[in-house]
């Protein structure tokens, strides 16, 4: 099972789509006018997440716009044009 995160238009438009494209994972995905398909591994390695890939993905969007489960309960920014 791989790790996919979609990120739509308004999501793709706040963090860029080049800066999106070049983050080191498995396959980026130009979704044109719909957004970005990131994928960080085709068969994520055994062991505790986020891996390398993830953390890279995490690392570029910023730790403040990614649920962390070892803190559900810490707030989040919100991305300009999305609701959630």
């Amino acid at each position: 099972m791989s790790q996919r995160t979609a990120l739509g238009a308004a999501a793709t438009a706040h963090f860029g789509k080049e800066a999106l494209l070049s983050i080191p994972v498995e396959r980026a995905l130009d979704l044109g006018d719909a957004g970005v398909l990131l994928q960080t591994d085709a068969r994520p390695p055994p062991g505790p997440l986020p891996g390398p890939r993830e953390r890279a993905v995490i690392d570029a969007l910023g730790r403040e716009y990614v649920f962390d489960i070892a803190a559900p309960t810490q707030p989040r920014a919100a991305i300009p044009g999305l609701r959630g």
